[in-house]
């Protein structure tokens, strides 16, 4: 027999998103509104409570603009955010956003994803960069930069930079039919620039990146670099007479795959290079798949201007036994390894992570649609959105060594319900005892995290 339930009312305020309070500390821990002082519009009041009521409303789960208009109702939001803003207020505020300091803001997205990776990177010495685009599907007719893409998606695409840390370091949101590549050179050669020269520096990319000037970024910045060859560059290699071996790599969902190399010499190329190693792999393919050509192997070809006497960063990966005793390999960090065919392959394969971070965004933010009609605005809210997303990325890294995605963070860090208690210009949250102690803990972590930043920077 089920209990009998029943309702009673309580003059106590109060908020499902006590958590909130954790990412308002990072939020004045990276000292934003002195940061932003000059890279908001002048034409508004209140504007950094604008940009932070849109920052944490994308942490709270922000499904589009009209959302604020009901997180002004929580009153834990409402008093971090000054009373929050109305929707129409917050798009006018997107639309106000000139070229030059969405630009800037770019800028502060790159100099606080680097501040955020002091905390989990300590001792590392070397970074990998990994960029790649991806359709933002829309159905307004009206919006700016709109288009049919090579998929047949009516849609606005967003090119990112992450680490290898899933920090999002760079991004621009682009008209739908733009080549995934376009503008990726300008702003990852930014990255580069202004990474510190003490680390070393890797990238790697899809095939749409593999051209002259990607390598010429790379080998200008002293980054080694893995690409993915087009059929059409690698075909002509083929030809070559090369010492094919075997490897236990496992290639097309196949295992007794064949791996061999040889050069390639695209022309343009400077620091004094005259060529770039290419590795290549190949597989049998089943007597039902020979084309008409009797081609028997499919292949799969990487450049690289790493040479051989280097070493890589490789992910190192352990074999578990899961709950229903399947087999699986679970990442456990990196190993410098000399740079071997095989390993130039597992060090390329790394960049699948990349389009984790990009599911993330897309799904966890809810950075799949842009809202506005206005192209520069969706840029604007997709900047917020990034660095609301490193916030996450950082808090991610209490809860799992290997950090995790938002819904497991907004259950364990963010929905902690509270009695929210303003008075004499003090706010005061009330927890019950267990989930106080546990707030406590990680603002405690978080000020010591912070505190090691500034000692090292």
């Amino acid at each position: 027999m089920s209990k009998a339930i029943s309702i009673e009312s309580t003059n106590k305020v109060l908020s499902p998103h006590g958590g909130l309070v954790f990412f308002n500390d990072m939020v004045e821990n990276l000292d934003f509104r002195e940061r932003l002082r000059a890279l908001l519009p002048k034409n508004g009041r209140k504007q950094f409570e604008k940009f932070k009521s849109l920052l944490l409303a994308f942490i709270c789960g922000l499904d589009s603009i009209d959302d604020i208009s009901v997180l002004r109702e929580d009153a834990l939001f409402s008093r971090l955010t000054d009373g929050a803003c109305a929707d129409s207020t917050m798009g006018d505020f997107l639309r106000a956003f000139s070229k030059r300091q969405t630009e800037q803001l770019n800028e502060l997205l790159l100099e606080t994803a680097t501040q955020l990776r002091k905390n989990i990177a300590v001792d590392e010495d070397f970074i990998i960069y990994s960029s790649d685009s991806t359709p933002n599907e829309q159905s307004g007719k009206k919006m700016e930069g709109v288009e049919w893409n090579y998929k047949k998606l009516w849609c606005l695409d967003t090119l990112g930079v992450y680490d290898h840390h899933g920090f999002h370091c760079g991004m621009d949101v682009r008209p739908g039919a733009t080549y995934s590549s376009q503008g990726n050179v300008l702003l990852l050669g930014n990255i580069l620039g202004k990474t510190q020269k003490n680390i070393r520096k890797f990238f790697h990319g899809d095939s749409a990146f593999s051209n002259s000037d990607h390598y010429n970024t790379c080998i200008n910045a002293d980054c080694g670099f893995a690409m993915a060859l087009k059929e059409n560059v690698y075909g002509p290699l083929l030809k070559k007479d090369l010492d094919w071996k075997k490897t236990n790599l496992e290639f097309f969902g196949k295992k007794g795959c064949e791996i061999s190399e040889c050069s390639y010499t695209p022309e343009g190329l400077r620091g004094g290079r005259k060529s770039l190693r290419v590795v290549l792999v190949r597989t049998k393919l089943e007597e039902k798949q020979g084309d008409l050509f009797g081609e028997r192997y499919r292949h799969y070809a990487l450049v690289s201007n790493i040479g051989q006497h280097e070493k890589v960063p490789v992910m190192k990966k352990k074999k578990m036994r899961g709950k229903r005793g399947a087999i699986r390999k679970k990442a456990e960090g990196y190993e410098w390894m000399s740079a071997t065919s095989e390993n130039i392959v597992k060090f390329y394969r790394s960049r699948g992570n990349t389009e984790n971070f990009i599911k993330e965004e897309k799904y966890g933010l809810d950075l799949k649609h842009y809202p506005c009609k206005k192209l520069s605005a969706n840029k604007v809210f997709g900047l917020v959105g990034a660095m609301a997303y490193n916030l996450m990325r950082l808090s991610s890294f209490l809860i799992s060594k290997r950090g995790c995605y938002s819904k497991k963070i907004r259950l364990t860090l963010l929905r902690r319900p509270c009695q929210v208690v303003s008075h004499a210009r003090r706010l005061t949250l009330r927890f019950n005892r267990e989930i106080a102690k546990e707030v406590r803990r990680n603002r405690e972590h978080l000020k010591k995290m912070f505190g090691r930043i500034s000692d090292t920077s």
